[in-house]
């Protein structure tokens, strides 16, 4: 699968380090779930989907308990057809 290229690789990464920054000091389940879903949906912007996935089964595992999972179930399921359309 190709990358999705809208904004510099730069951009991706500072995004990245803002959310894992955000992750480190979060006390908040909530907001501690949704930096693990952002940080997610940038890992699946720059196609690396294992820590895509990393990140949005963390944010899974959060929200589950919290009974929110909607918008997470969109990146995993991403991810999940990826890995399937590459394991046959």
């Amino acid at each position: 699968m190709q990358k999705m290229s809208f904004f510099p690789d730069l951009v991706y990464y500072t995004a990245i380090e803002f959310y894992e920054e955000k992750v480190k000091n979060e006390n908040d389940p909530l907001t501690l779930a949704q930096s693990y879903v952002n940080i997610g949906h940038w890992h699946l912007l720059l196609n690396d989907y294992s820590k895509a996935l990393s990140a949005y089964q963390a944010a899974y595992a959060i929200r589950t308990k919290l009974n929110q999972t909607p918008e997470l179930l969109f990146g995993l399921g991403i991810v999940y057809t990826y890995f399937g359309s590459n394991n046959q």
